[in-house]
């Protein structure tokens, strides 16, 4: 059995949350496949940004078991550390897209539940 590691990025605009410099939150589901949610603050831009926001990278990474064949398979499809999808079998997209999927609602949970608790900040933040 081989591992394949699969990670989802986005930036999320206008978090009522500040991160100080190299902080992060991490959310570890143990969901199937597991899958960590992290968050840290996005490099800043000269954009304004109101009193209280800010913007953060939102990362969802997760490893899943891959047989051989599949793992031989995204090898070969590799292009500069990233599969070049166009060259996948639509057995292989299909599981890939049902894990992204599954990452990105975990994701979206824990966005959601930081959003919530940031309208009601607790004192240590």
């Amino acid at each position: 059995m081989g591992v394949a590691h699969l990670k989802l990025e986005a930036e999320l605009l206008g978090l009522r949350c500040i991160f100080n410099a190299g902080e992060e939150l991490a959310f570890h589901y143990n969901s199937t496949p597991p899958v960590v949610v992290s968050l840290k603050q996005a490099v800043p831009k000269d954009e304004p940004h109101s009193a209280g926001t800010a913007n953060a990278i939102c990362t969802a990474i997760s490893i899943i078991d891959v047989t051989p064949e599949i793992e031989a398979e995204l090898c070969s499809s590799l292009k500069d550390n990233s599969v070049k999808i166009s060259t996948l079998q639509p057995t292989t997209l299909n599981l890939i897209d049902d894990i992204f999927h599954r990452i990105r609602a975990v994701s979206q949970s824990a966005i959601i539940m930081l959003r919530a608790e940031s309208d009601h900040p607790v004192s240590s933040w």
